[in-house]
């Protein structure tokens, strides 16, 4: 009888809501650092604006918490102001097991960003594309390509291509959808023996496609790396 009595109380000191467990302070307040979020139960829905462009998506577990850690890792200062016009503006609204929908905006002018939590808006001192978009999202003019080059096997050949040719790009590109990946130095997919890739110039900037075989497809933007899966491949005869 003293041992059931002792489970019970053991098990009366355990508060669950909604699928997290919540210790509190001596204060009696939730605090932060304390709530233990139950993963499996997360969701995002992310909208995207570039002018009269609007993209709307939703991501499953991953994606969210990848947006999670995107938005927490960024230093930011109040601000009393942002500009009107942004050249892309997100809306992200990221839901944890039982918790209330979490809102955030973030407001890309190209060299200044800024980020809006509640009703306040910060300045991004270390901005970054999202870590779950689309190609156009990481700020390259994907319509204005200059050159193509392809790589396989140490040799370097660059392409003839049409207007054709570049429009059929611009459109798969325009098409792929990445995720950021992080990899152990040495061992990234330009590491790979064997794979094929295409470095792209843009007008506005440069992107690198890296096919290993499969679904081992990534873009290389910066000197950070995004996996694409198995999108469909790119549309060229070499």
């Amino acid at each position: 009888m003293k041992n059931l009595f002792t489970i019970c109380i053991a098990i009366l000191c355990i508060v669950t809501v909604s699928g997290c467990t919540v210790s509190r302070n001596s204060d009696d307040t939730i605090g932060n650092n304390d709530v233990y979020i139950n993963p499996t139960a997360a969701v995002a829905k992310v909208s995207s604006k570039n002018g009269c462009e609007v993209s709307e998506w939703n991501e499953s577990t991953g994606g969210a918490v990848l947006l999670r850690e995107w938005l927490d890792g960024f230093e930011t200062t109040l601000v009393e102001s942002v500009p009107e016009d942004g050249r892309r503006r997100y809306a992200v609204e990221l839901t944890f097991g039982g918790n209330e929908p979490e809102r955030c905006e973030y407001l890309d002018c190209g060299d200044e960003c800024y980020l809006r939590r509640g009703e306040e808006w910060f300045s991004v001192k270390n901005p970054s594309p999202i870590p779950i978009g689309y190609v156009s999202d990481l700020g390259v003019g994907v319509w204005d390509v200059v050159k193509v080059e392809y790589a396989h096997n140490a040799e370097i050949t660059q392409l003839d291509l049409s207007e054709e040719n570049k429009r059929a790009l611009s459109e798969w590109l325009c098409g792929l959808k990445y995720e950021r990946r992080e990899f152990p130095e040495g061992e990234t997919p330009g590491d790979s023996d064997g794979g094929e890739a295409y470095m792209f110039t843009f007008e506005t900037g440069e992107l690198s496609y890296i096919d290993n075989g499969g679904s081992e497809r990534f873009l290389l933007f910066g000197d950070k790396w995004y996996a694409v899966g198995d999108s469909a491949e790119i549309p060229l005869v070499k």
